[in-house]
Parts: C-alpha cells; structure tokens; sequence
C-alpha cells in the first residue's frame, strides 16, 4: 500500500465525476494464522468407516477495510471522492468447528458417502469481513453422494449438497446482507466399455434455479441455472 488508487463511479451532463478512493497505509501488515488440527479414524463395523476432524484457526492482524464517506475535490482534479476507504490491522479473530464423514458400502454395487461440517467464528472475525474481502463460511455444510453400479461397466452418482446461510458484515450497512441457505442436486451416468474408455453425462443443479453469491453495492447476485454436460476420456 504505497500508493493511492481511484475508481470512476460516474456522473452526469453539468455535475462533476464521482470518484470511489483507497488510500495507502503503510502501517499495514499482513495477516498471520496459526491452525490446529485433530482428527480420528475408524471402521465401525465392516465396509464403514468413520472420519471425525476438529480445527482451531487463529488470525492475528485481521485485515478490513473501512470507508470515511467524506465528499472532498479530487486530487485528480474535476470531480469529487464521495467514498474514501483504507485498509487497516483489527486485533485477532479465531475461526472453530468440526468436520465428520463416513463412508458406508451397503452392497458390492451400492456405496453411499456422507459430509458433515460445522464452523464458527467470533466477533472479531466478522468485523474484520466485507463486500471487498467477502463473508465468512456458512455455519453448516452437508453432502451425500450415492454410487450404484446396476449392471457391469455401468455406474449411476447422485450427489446432495446442503450450505446454510452466509452472512455478510461490512462497516457500511447498506452493504450487509445475509446469503440464504441453499441445496444443490447432480446426477450422472458413466459408461465403462472397456479399461481405457469412459463416457460419462451429468446433469448438474437440477433442483432449479437459485442464487450463490452474496449481494452488494459492489457485486449482483449470480443466478445459478441447471446444465448438462457430457465427458468422453480415453487413456492409452
């Protein structure tokens, strides 16, 4: 952060242009994290197995960016800054959870695979997040994927992805907004004719249309649509 940088917002016929400004900080420094990680494994009863992980992450000189909303000329020269922003060091901020998987083989031809994850975080981390940084993850996270082979050389994947809200903490209020949870639905077909030959056609997000973006002054909304596609490998 050694210089100052501008962005042309806009203007109109008769009235100046409007600037957005960040400014340098040379007192800065980059954030530093220390994670820790415990985890176990272990086959319950046969063809399942169980995976359990928690996690500690500690942030120290959190990095936010903060706005002055002062209207002031231009160093530039005609126009006006009507938002000027910094980035500055906020004290440390610690991220926690638990993740938890398990594999099952029910048969020889149907497998089933389950994904748990729960995160949390405190104040100082959700201060320290905006629209220009971006939000913390979502508190829950789920997926299931189910493999079933009906017949040799033919395989069917379902799979089911759950995230829960994603809230957004940014100085401006205007800019705060919270993501809704979400799922996702895929489903494919894979072909084996032989060793080294593979087709494969997904469908993916076939629940319907949603959105997985947060919303800002800064970003719109992305609206996610169902698609399909089709892959053909061959290894020699």
């Amino acid at each position: 952060f050694e210089e100052s940088a501008y962005q042309f917002v806009g203007g109109s016929a008769g009235s100046p242009a409007t600037f957005e400004a960040i400014f340098s900080n040379p007192n800065l420094q980059p954030e530093q994290v220390e994670a820790y990680e415990l985890g176990y494994r272990t086959e319950l009863i046969p063809q399942t197995s169980l995976d359990i992980a928690g996690f500690f992450n500690h942030y120290d000189r959190l990095v936010q960016n903060i706005d002055y909303f002062n209207i002031v000329p231009s160093p530039l020269g005609n126009g006006v800054i009507d938002d000027e922003g910094t980035f500055v060091n906020l004290p440390a901020g610690d991220i926690w959870g638990v993740e938890v998987s398990a594999k099952v083989n029910i048969t020889d031809s149907l497998r089933l695979a389950l994904g748990y994850s729960y995160q949390n975080d405190d104040s100082n981390l959700l201060v320290a997040t905006n629209a220009v940084i971006g939000a913390p993850p979502p508190n829950n996270l789920f997926n299931a994927r189910v493999y079933f082979d009906p017949v040799q050389a033919l395989e069917l994947n379902t799979a089911f992805y759950y995230d829960g809200d994603t809230v957004l903490y940014d100085p401006d209020p205007t800019a705060r907004g919270i993501l809704q949870s979400f799922y996702r639905v895929d489903a494919g077909i894979t072909w084996k004719p032989t060793a080294d030959l593979e087709l494969a056609v997904w469908g993916q997000n076939l629940q319907g249309d949603h959105t997985e973006t947060l919303v800002s002054d800064r970003l719109l909304p992305t609206t996610v649509v169902p698609n399909f596609y089709g892959q053909l490998t061959a290894r020699y």
